[in-house]
C-alpha cells in the first residue's frame, strides 16, 4: 500500500516536472522573454529537477532494497514488510 502511495506521488511530481519543463520551453523560445522570466523559468526548472532527482533516487532504493530482500511485487502485499519508505 506504501507502495502504490509511493507511486502516485511520484507519477504527481513527475507529472508537474514535465509542466515545468514545457513553461521553460516556451519562454526559452520567446525571444522577447526578459532577466526576469527567465530567472523565474530557471528557478522553477532547477526546484522540479531537485524533485525528480529524488524521485529517481527514491526509487532506485526501493529497487534495490526489493532486488535484495527477494521480492518481486513491491506492493506491501501479504508477508511484505511494512516499509517507511517516504519519496524525497
Amino acid at each position: 500500500m506504501i507502495s502504490r502511495l509511493a507511486d502516485e506521488i511520484e507519477a504527481a511530481q513527475t507529472s508537474a516536472g514535465a509542466e515545468v519543463l514545457k513553461d521553460a520551453e516556451a519562454v526559452l523560445a520567446d525571444g522577447k522573454a526578459g532577466a526576469r522570466k527567465l530567472r523565474q523559468a530557471l528557478t522553477r526548472t532547477t526546484e522540479a529537477l531537485g524533485v525528480v532527482l529524488r524521485v529517481a533516487e527514491c526509487r532506485g532504493a526501493r529497487l534495490s532494497a526489493r532486488d535484495h530482500d527477494g521480492g518481486e511485487g513491491g506492493d506491501g502485499g501479504e508477508g511484505a514488510e511494512p516499509s517507511s519508505d517516504a519519496v524525497g
